[in-house]
């Protein structure tokens, strides 16, 4: 992500992550895994704060339903 390395441990979680679209995955990346503020996010990817608070909820509320998705194939 933007040139640094993030490391997914959980197969599930990561195949449900690469199911996700990109721009969504990014803002999630940066967010949770790389520690990026909204704003800082914001000024990376040239958006708005409230379009990176917008990718990122609808981005979870996507996540967890791969994840779901995912559990019931198992």
């Amino acid at each position: 992500v933007r040139g640094k390395t993030v490391i997914v441990e959980s197969e599930q979680l990561a195949a449900a992550l690469m199911n996700l679209p990109e721009k969504r995955r990014e803002v999630l990346f940066l967010w949770y895994y790389l520690g990026y503020s909204d704003e800082e996010i914001s000024k990376m990817c040239g958006i708005s704060r409230s379009a990176v608070f917008r990718r990122r909820k609808r981005a979870l509320r996507l996540l967890r339903k791969e994840m779901e998705a995912l559990e019931n194939e198992e």
